[in-house]
């Protein structure tokens, strides 16, 4: 099997360091979960109504989800 399907990267090294870099910046929709504080089905519902966009199903960009549960944060402290 040819190792050419990863060109970009000079070292395995490398592209095991981005590949790490990459999953730090996403997150399951179970981490999703945990840090927002929602039922599956609240998720699901957010999602739908596209307040939050998954990159895949069941995969959130995980700045996009702590920028969800900030300003939902600042609208709750303002009632």
């Amino acid at each position: 099997m040819s190792e050419n399907y990863h060109l970009k990267y000079a070292t395995k090294a490398e592209r095991l360091k981005r590949i790490e870099e990459i999953r730090s910046e996403i997150l399951s929709s179970r981490e999703a979960l945990e840090i927002l504080g929602f039922s599956r089905m609240r998720l699901s519902q957010i999602s739908r109504d596209g307040r939050i966009t998954p990159n895949r199903d069941g995969i959130y960009l995980k700045d996009d989800i702590i920028a969800f549960k900030l300003n939902r944060n600042k609208k709750l402290s303002r009632n």
